[in-house]
């Protein structure tokens, strides 16, 4: 096997030089002691990060940190003229959480995918942090494959699309209070399999909603569908479905266009290093 040029030697040591440990930065500091955190990620049909997003616009939530990885695809949110990492924190000081008991809501999202790679780590990252903070529940949103004869009602059917719930061993959430059926028994993969599994072993309370939802599109419906099952957590929220909806649809789009243009700006890049090393 042939040996690096002097060049690319260099560079490969270079970034090499410029990886560090994965971290969470916090922009503007906040108590966050007996908060909820609500997370969602670009899983199938895209239903977390569409719900949260909607979350984060309706409470009008600000920018309190964001998680910091040279191995995150390199890509910045722009807010107000200023570039933020694609894993964003946001909070809001609304009344949550089951029996509203916590003070604060915090909201975690990521803009775009993610090398699969990193996910036991980013979920470690997060809930070691939200532990440190005091955050007391962590819910997380997940889209999974359909089960339901014909498909979900995101596909268009009358059926509307089955939530199941599965709690860590340390969940103080009652999924019956919420008229969400647990998961009985088998196997997850995935953003929820990862946050959970880290959520064991910190010993966090920690809950995640499964819905159905499509894989070629965002799901918008779903999206919808699984924030009406989460309202009764966030008692000041009006989750009027038909502004929902609409919202939720235009969330779709925006999301699929970043995607998208990520996707294009790193297969161009890619493209650019392959010439620049032949």
């Amino acid at each position: 096997m042939a040996s690096p040029s002097p060049g690319r030697l260099d560079i490969l040591i270079t970034r090499a030089a410029l990886v560090r440990s994965m971290e969470i930065r916090v922009h503007k500091p906040e108590d966050l002691k007996g908060s909820m955190l609500l997370i969602g990620f670009p899983s199938r049909g895209l239903v977390g990060g569409v719900a949260a997003t909607f979350v984060i616009d309706e409470l009008k939530m600000w920018q309190i940190a964001s998680l910091q990885d040279p191995r995150l695809p390199p890509t910045m949110v722009i807010k107000d003229g200023v570039g933020y990492s694609p894993i964003q924190f946001y909070v809001s000081a609304e009344r949550c959480g089951p029996d509203g008991t916590c003070d604060k809501l915090v909201a975690c999202i990521s803009e775009v995918p993610f090398n699969p790679e990193l996910l036991g780590e980013v979920a470690w990252t997060i809930v070691t942090w939200a532990k440190k903070e005091g955050v007391a529940q962590i819910v997380v949103l997940e889209g999974v494959e359909s089960t339901t004869p014909g498909g979900a009602k995101g596909n268009g059917k009358s059926k509307a699309p089955v939530i199941r719930g599965v709690r860590s061993i340390s969940s103080k959430h009652s999924l019956t209070k919420y008229k969400i059926p647990k998961v009985p028994e088998g196997v997850v993969s995935g953003y929820a399999s990862a946050f959970l599994l880290a959520a064991n072993a910190l010993d966090v309370d920690l809950v995640t909603l499964f819905i159905e939802a499509r894989a070629d599109l965002p799901d918008a419906h779903a999206a919808a569908f699984l924030l009406k099952v989460v309202d009764p957590m966030l008692p000041h929220i009006d989750f009027e479905s038909k502004r929902l909806e609409a919202r939720a649809v235009q969330l779709e789009t925006d999301m699929k266009r970043s995607i998208k243009t990520t996707t294009r700006q790193l297969a161009a890049m890619r493209r650019t290093t392959d010439l620049m090393y032949q």
